[in-house]
C-alpha cells in the first residue's frame, strides 16, 4: 500500500503469517524489517544464543529505485522477498519468545 507523509511517498508491505497455531502481521515500510533484524540479533546475543545470530536470514537488498519503486513489479517482488526473509526468521529456535517478533507480528 503506497502512502505518503512530509518526507515523500513511501510503501507499505502488508504481510500475514502463522507462528506455530497462532497468527501474525505486519503493515511495515522496509526500513522497519530492517530495525526487527538488528532487534533480533541483539536480543539472541543478549538472550545467550549469539551462536544462533549467523543464521538470522539477510534482509532483501535496499534497492534505490527513484524511477520505479512505485512499479507494480518491483512491490510484488519485494513483498514476497520480505515474506521469505520473515518466514526463515522464524525458523529460529525459540524467535517467538523475542519481544520483537512478537510486537512486529501483533501477537
Amino acid at each position: 500500500k503506497e502512502m505518503s507523509d512530509v518526507f515523500g511517498t513511501f510503501h507499505v508491505y502488508e504481510i500475514e503469517t502463522y507462528v506455530g497455531n497462532k497468527y501474525g502481521k505486519t503493515r511495515s515500510r522496509y526500513n522497519h524489517f530492517s530495525s526487527l533484524r538488528k532487534e533480533v540479533v541483539q536480543w539472541l546475543k543478549d538472550d545467550g544464543k549469539g551462536h544462533l545470530v549467523e543464521n538470522v536470514p539477510v534482509l532483501p537488498a535496499a534497492t534505490l529505485k527513484l524511477f520505479g519503486k512505485h512499479d507494480e513489479n518491483f512491490i510484488n517482488n519485494r513483498k514476497q522477498d520480505l515474506q521469505l526473509f520473515l518466514e526463515k526468521m522464524l525458523h529460529l529456535p525459540g524467535i517467538v519468545k523475542c519481544p520483537a517478533i512478537r510486537k512486529f507480528l501483533e501477537l
